[in-house]
């Protein structure tokens, strides 16, 4: 469930972006706080449901002592933890970011060639971001899938280990990529490491 609820948060943040940057312009109600709150609730209420049918059912159950995790002997669970708690959000954040990319490209294409150059090359900087945090979403998942098509244990074990180690993963590169991130987190520890000596 944990990985759901980071990964239905990307969502939820993808879905706001795309209120914010698209929706905005026609619709006020669309930046207001109650939209968001309203967005966040969703958010968590499909992160409490996607794991029911894996609790509900008495194929699944607590082991003391072991790793939490789907047992390889119930593919069918597997397949829908992979489906349900990674691939649909990934694939729905990935779909959000790229047609807010084009919506914005095509509404710069109508503005002044002065501007467009220094627009465009931002422009292509998200982009290239968004594949980057794409690509390795979908690194996680891989070997959880080579599992279910192969039927090769150790994926299965790998796949544990790699959903989680990509979460973790993509938030170090979301604050190498993010330029203001960057700088506040240089700055303090530049901060930090300058002695303070008083005049004696």
């Amino acid at each position: 469930m944990a990985i759901a609820a980071v990964v239905y948060s990307y969502l939820a943040q993808a879905v706001s972006r795309f209120l914010n940057c698209i929706i905005s312009a026609k619709y006020h109600w669309a930046v207001l706080y109650k939209t968001h709150l309203i967005l966040i609730c969703i958010q968590w209420l499909t992160v409490l449901i996607i794991p029911l049918p894996t609790v509900l059912t008495k194929d699944i159950y607590y082991r003391p002592y072991s790793l939490c995790w789907v047992p390889i002997e119930y593919t069918l669970h597997v397949g829908y933890s992979v489906v349900a708690y990674y691939l649909i959000p990934a694939i729905l954040i990935f779909i959000i970011y790229i047609y807010i990319y084009f919506r914005i490209k095509y509404l710069h294409l109508n503005v002044s060639t002065t501007t467009i150059r220094g627009r465009l090359n931002r422009d292509l900087e998200i982009l290239y971001n968004i594949i980057i945090l794409f690509v390795i979403y979908t690194v996680g998942a891989i070997p959880t899938l080579l599992y279910l098509i192969t039927g090769i244990h150790v994926l299965y074990e790998i796949g544990i280990v790699s959903l989680t180690f990509t979460v973790a993963v993509e938030k170090v590169v979301t604050l190498l990529l993010d330029h203001d991130m960057r700088s506040i987190i240089i700055l303090y520890f530049r901060r930090s490491m300058v002695q303070i000596q008083t005049a004696t």
